[in-house]
């Protein structure tokens, strides 16, 4: 770092590099990223504060635990979501097809994103429709294997890199994300940026701060079935709701989540980050190993059932 002459150092969650940071040159700011609501990555945050000049929250519930957890944080909190370019995005329309397009783009994990859910979704659904799974994971063949045991037909595509997303996601009418774990949700607004409607479990502070529920998409409580269901029959049965959706969709990423005005913001807290006084170096004869966070026994039973029962 003093070697290539840094200004800012942006630290990753590794135990390594943050017990480093009290012993950074004075001339080294750091600005933390949080880029998860989990304990862990908040007591990396909270663990040498001092030596850090501002922390970026993706996401309004972790300014709002990182503040009732570490009070003294909040002065140095600021909200700085994801943002995508979405300046050469074509205008929002419904082609002339009788078939409902329904996507999922993500990591086929159940424990987190909770994709078995799925098939039990649609196997109830009435409407004709194709299924469209962008992703890898774990869960893929089991994922699989239940959507054929219940005849839903689906598109499987793998993992695809972000710049060849568009050709797929632009047909996508709705997006099922009944994820439980989440930072941000930006798989959500990589959709929503092609006009495409989610349907989404309720995060407190994660999808309620991105989806404008009943405008830009529908918020769903504890992955409820049977909201899910009526979400998707409304969208069906009324295509104007549907395109009225689908073009808010993309307003909101525009309005909300556009890469140059978060850009912008980011300089901004750069710039404050530069002026602000660290406490004087550490003597690396004082270094220590940082000691990982680890939940006791009964919190990781707690957060199993959590994950379980879908928060």
């Amino acid at each position: 770092l003093i070697k290539s002459k840094v200004d800012i150092l942006i630290p990753n969650n590794s135990p390594l590099v943050v017990s480093c940071l009290p012993f950074l040159p004075s001339n080294i700011k750091v600005v933390y990223i949080v880029n998860s609501d989990t304990p862990r990555v908040y007591q990396y945050v909270a663990k040498h504060s001092d030596y850090i000049s501002r922390i970026i929250c993706i996401s309004p519930i972790q300014m709002e635990k990182l503040g009732n957890r570490y009070p003294e944080l909040r002065d140095k909190l600021v909200l700085l979501p994801h943002g995508l370019d979405v300046q050469e995005i074509a205008s929002v329309s419904i082609y002339e097809k009788k078939t409902l397009q329904i996507g999922f783009l993500g990591r086929l994990h159940d424990g987190h994103k909770k994709v078995l859910i799925i098939p039990e979704i649609l196997k109830r659904f009435g409407g004709n429709y194709n299924l469209h799974i962008v992703g890898d994971g774990p869960d893929k063949t089991e994922l699989l294997n239940l959507l054929d045991k219940h005849n839903i037909s689906y598109t499987y595509h793998g993992f695809i890199k972000n710049k060849d997303l568009r050709p797929i996601i632009s047909l996508w009418d709705i997006m099922l994300f009944p994820s439980v774990v989440e930072g941000f949700g930006l798989t959500l607004i990589e959709t929503m940026q092609y006009g495409v409607v989610p349907i989404a479990n309720r995060l407190e502070g994660i999808t309620d701060y991105i989806i404008e529920n009943g405008e830009s998409g529908y918020l769903v409580s504890k992955n409820d079935i049977s909201s899910y269901l009526d979400k998707l029959n409304k969208l069906n049965n009324d295509s104007d709701l549907l395109l009225k959706m689908k073009r808010k969709a993309k307003t909101r990423v525009i309005e909300r989540f556009d890469l140059s005005k978060v850009c912008n913001d980011y300089d901004t807290v750069f710039r404050e980050a530069m002026l602000f006084h660290k406490p004087p170096t550490n003597k690396i004869a004082v270094w220590k190993p940082y000691k990982e966070y680890k939940p006791s026994i009964l919190q990781r039973a707690i957060n199993r059932m959590k994950l379980y029962f879908g928060n």
